[in-house]
């Protein structure tokens, strides 16, 4: 899952540019200095893009001063009484609004007030409430709704019964099973696409497991007993993605029928089931998955080949190998790159292997050539490994450096301890935390002494954090002390990421040593601290009250953004975010996700994008980066706190743009992530907040190291309606 540690320290304080158009800059540059004749032709250019622009989607809001109010008790996550109010009034747009903020509100106790209220508005006779209250159960999975779902399972309305759905399978009560499985067969498709989703979470452990699969497979074949035709294409990928994520046996057939569908969509996860499920072969013995797992190596769709080559670096045959060969020379730098590290991961060190990884060395994409280098690390021997490490570590491109530092983590060799080093010593974090990260791969004695120097030298707070993950697994009494100094000495950027982290570490490792460290950190200023320090405390220490001075867990309080008046559209906005790849265009979404919407156009308008890289690219999910320290342990706090989550009920599809997180919900910065295709399991506990409509090509070609030049709000606002 998309995840980030962030941040602290305000950005750099840059002079506002307007948010105007991108194409209406490029005129205005262009008319300052060239001829009559050229400034018309880019004038022409001008209104000819801005006509190609998409103009956003409406944005029907209610009264402004109501919904300011919401918004500023969500906002603070407080004033349940007031929210309840404005849910049980008579103004269905207030109501439905009042309803996805109590959403968002933390569950104090099962069968708390909210839910009482939310599980009531359910019979309210505007479906637009009861859709948002159903949806609002859901985020809040307290089990005790779990009746109440049940009784409102037939909800006349389509849209209702399918956030009834969605809340019943994120309740996960297992009464609901039954009710789940029926919806399968609703006249509404979109309820039997929220049933699906809610089945592809379900524990594939169960004792239901089976009769699951089996009915995920009956309703993938045609009519499905409700006359129709046959399914939609959506449908039918949305079962393949459940039996996919569910690793279902029971679903081989199906992943076999639909890898050489027509839509791309269904042959990706039909390959993806194909690729998570156990071999059906031995080595050297064909079947009817690998030839299949093979022809989709053939497919155009470059997301349909990565998902077969998932499965062929474990698959020591003839055909495999060929086929990668094939594969490492495609255009497309991801499928590069995962041929390189399927040959990687190719049993038996065969002198072939060793040859095309060498080629791979040489490949004009850095991300591939790191592919290579951590494939030859693993196929051996030493010396050829070493080489390929020193030829690529000459070079001063982060991305190798990085690549170099881990690859090492298969190459447990003293020889590698010096690349180590020099990484460690290089002021880039992302290559930095590689060599961190690394170390904490290698347990050595030595390695573990260098992590520990990490934690307390004068480094700045991301190294710090990542020091402190790579130590856990790992962590003993010894590092107590360490841990205490790295909580208390800690300021600024990511502060209270690390003073978290920590305290994972010191209740890992438990012991009367921790106490003291527990007990000073129930004064720490961020509630979120507070709130592990305390959890830690009870389970370590369950005989021992808690100190007076602790203070009750709570959520961090934000501010509302300054100099705003919220809200303040009637079309969703755009921006253009340029890359050195090209642009990409993206409406944003202020009604569902406003103070993630805001903070970015803000953000966009200090230029605090401006030459930040793309840190993470996971070919055929997400790619991710806007960290100022380049290694996704940064952010920016410029409002002071992080932006508290803003879940909704859209859905992450090809092109969404989303706020990576931890594991704190509210835990947004000024990090982003836009998916690859779609991605169910994300729906709910991610922050989506715009969708791509223009630069689908531009997406598929971002690599780790690529860069945002500029993001600029385009001139879409309008001016609000009359109240």
């Amino acid at each position: 899952m998309p995840t980030a540690r962030h941040p602290a320290l305000p950005t750099e304080a840059r002079f506002p540019r307007p948010a105007a158009g991108w194409a209406l800059c490029l005129g205005l540059a262009l008319a300052g200095c060239q001829s009559s004749a050229d400034r018309q032709a880019a004038e022409a250019e001008r209104q000819r893009a801005a006509q190609e622009l998409p103009q956003g989607t409406p944005v029907a809001l209610p009264t402004r001063s109501d919904f300011a109010e919401i918004a500023g008790l969500e906002e603070n996550r407080e004033g349940a009484a007031r929210l309840i109010e404005f849910l049980q009034g008579g103004d269905p747009p207030l109501a439905a609004r009042a309803a996805l903020a109590l959403s968002r509100l933390p569950l104090q106790s099962p069968g708390d007030r909210i839910t009482q209220a939310l599980c009531q508005a359910l019979d309210n006779p505007d479906r637009g409430v009861r859709r948002r209250a159903a949806w609002a159960l859901g985020q809040r999975r307290d089990e005790t709704a779990a009746g109440v779902l049940a009784r409102h399972w037939s909800d006349p309305d389509p849209a209702v019964r399918a956030r009834v759905v969605e809340a019943g399978a994120r309740v996960g009560e297992a009464s609901l099973t039954a009710d789940l499985l029926r919806a399968l067969g609703d006249p509404d498709q979109g309820v039997r696409l929220e049933a699906i989703a809610g089945l592809a979470r379900w524990d594939r452990g169960s004792r239901e497991a089976a009769r699951i699969d089996r009915a995920l497979i009956e309703a993938l074949s045609p009519a499905a007993g409700r006359g129709e035709a046959q399914r939609s294409a959506e449908e039918s990928w949305m079962i393949l993605y459940a039996l996919a994520r569910r690793r279902s046996e029971r679903g081989r057939a199906a992943f076999l029928e639909f890898i050489g569908s027509a839509d791309p969509t269904a042959r990706l996860f039909a390959a993806q089931g194909l690729s998570r499920l156990e071999p059906d072969w031995e080595a050297g013995t064909p079947s009817e998955s690998l030839q299949a797992l093979l022809a989709a190596t053939l497919d155009a769709d470059w997301r349909v080949v990565c998902e077969a080559l998932a499965a062929l670096g474990r698959r020591p045959t003839g055909e495999a190998l060929e086929c990668l060969e094939r594969c490492a020379r495609h255009p497309s730098a991801h499928v590069r790159g995962l041929a390189n590290a399927a040959l990687g991961d190719l049993p038996g060190g065969a002198a072939e292997v060793r040859t095309l990884l060498r080629r791979g060395l040489t490949d004009r994409s850095p991300s591939v050539r790191v592919a290579a280098l951590e494939g030859l690390c693993k196929q051996g021997p030493e010396a050829v490994a070493l080489e390929a490490v020193e030829d690529l570590f000459r070079e001063q491109d982060a991305v190798q450096r990085a690549g170099v530092a881990r690859a090492l983590r298969h190459l447990p060799s003293p020889a590698a301890s010096a690349y180590l080093d020099e990484c460690l010593r290089d002021l880039r974090p992302f290559v930095a935390t590689a060599a961190i990260e690394t170390l904490g791969e290698l347990p050595s004695e030595a390695n573990l002494a260098r992590l520990r120097r990490e934690i307390d030298g004068q480094f700045d707070t991301g190294r710090r954090l990542a020091a402190i993950l790579a130590l856990r697994p790992h962590s003993s009494e010894r590092d107590l002390a360490h841990l205490a100094e790295a909580i208390q000495s800690s300021a600024g950027e990511v502060a209270a990421e690390v003073a978290w982290n920590a305290l994972l570490n010191v209740r890992r490792i438990g012991g009367d040593g921790a106490r003291p460290i527990l007990e000073q950190a129930l004064r720490y200023p961020h509630p979120r601290v507070t709130r592990v320090a305390r959890e830690a405390f009870v389970e370590l220490f369950p005989d021992r009250p808690l100190p007076e001075l602790a203070p009750a867990p709570g959520a961090p309080r934000t501010i509302p953004l300054p100099g705003i008046d919220y809200p303040r559209w009637t079309r969703n906005p755009l921006v253009r975010i340029e890359t050195n790849r090209g642009d990409l265009v993206f409406e944003l979404f202020p009604a569902e996700a406003p103070l993630h919407v805001l903070s970015f156009l803000e953000l966009a308008k200090r230029g605090h994008f401006e030459n930040l890289s793309f840190h993470r690219v996971v070919p055929n999910f997400v790619v991710q980066g806007a960290d100022p320290r380049g290694d996704g342990n940064g952010g920016s706090d410029w409002r002071g706190l992080p932006l508290r989550s803003e879940f909704s009920e859209r859905k992450f599809v090809r092109g969404s743009l989303g706020m990576p997180r931890n594991e704190d919900p509210d835990s947004g910065g000024c990090q982003i992530f836009v998916t690859h295709r779609p991605t169910p399991h994300l729906d709910g506990d991610y922050t989506l907040f715009g969708q791509l409509v223009r630069g689908f090509e531009v997406l598929d070609l971002l690599e780790v190291g690529d860069r945002i030049l500029e993001v600029e709000h385009l001139p879409v606002i309008e001016s609000p309606p009359a109240r």
